[in-house]
């Protein structure tokens, strides 16, 4: 998901299950050597309009390695595949 030479949030997996039509719930977790990070949330999917597909995701950072080790941090990502928003 995020890739900086200095930050190395390793492999996991994002499972994905069907919830109505056009509508993905998400889930998922990243374990590396500087962090650990869990995936929360939900895809829309416009078929006939994919810039229109919308993504709600919760992510939760727990950082392993340097200044911020022990420490937990959590945002939400919103928005189109054109403007994706942090919160």
């Amino acid at each position: 998901i995020f890739s900086y030479k200095f930050l190395d949030l390793g492999r996991g997996e994002v499972n994905y299950r069907v919830s109505g039509k056009n509508f993905l719930r998400l889930d998922g977790e990243l374990s590396g050597r500087d962090a650990d990070v869990k995936l929360k949330g939900d895809l829309s999917v416009n078929l006939k309009n994919p810039d229109r597909s919308y993504l709600n995701l919760k992510v939760f950072v727990k950082v392993k390695t340097g200044n911020f080790s022990g420490k937990s941090f959590n945002f939400t990502v919103r928005g189109n595949l054109n403007s994706l928003r942090f919160f």
